[in-house]
């Protein structure tokens, strides 16, 4: 999978076939094998550290809902409202649609530069 990473890149940079882009981008990763793989692993780890980091601020947010519920639970016998529910739920979407707001043109950027040094380097 690694050496088909700049497929995409070289199919539409270079109006190439599928197959040939594939072909292209095993040549453009042939010998730099470890260093795309280190590249992406970085990549995988900020995501995770984003990831982390989105969702302790959606704990946060969400806390004062869960704490009333869960005083008002314990002071009657009625069941929990809904209202912490869908207060997480909205919160941590949210929280979804930014990282992937920020993570993907991040990763796809990053990539695409990566591509052009390695066939600026490869002529």
């Amino acid at each position: 999978m690694i050496f088909w990473i700049f497929g995409i890149y070289v199919y539409f940079d270079q109006k190439k076939g599928i197959m040939e882009s594939l072909k292209t981008s095993k040549n453009l990763v042939k010998g730099r094998w470890w260093r795309v793989l280190g590249y992406l692993i970085l990549l995988i780890l900020i995501y995770l550290a984003l990831s982390i980091a989105i969702s302790l601020i959606a704990f946060i947010l969400t806390l004062p809902f869960n704490l009333m519920d869960g005083i008002s639970f314990l002071q009657s016998d009625k069941p929990m409202t809904p209202t912490y529910f869908i207060a997480s739920t909205i919160i941590n979407s949210l929280g979804k649609l930014a990282l992937s707001l920020i993570a993907t043109p991040f990763g796809l950027i990053f990539f695409r530069n990566l591509y052009n040094d390695f066939k600026k380097s490869k002529k």
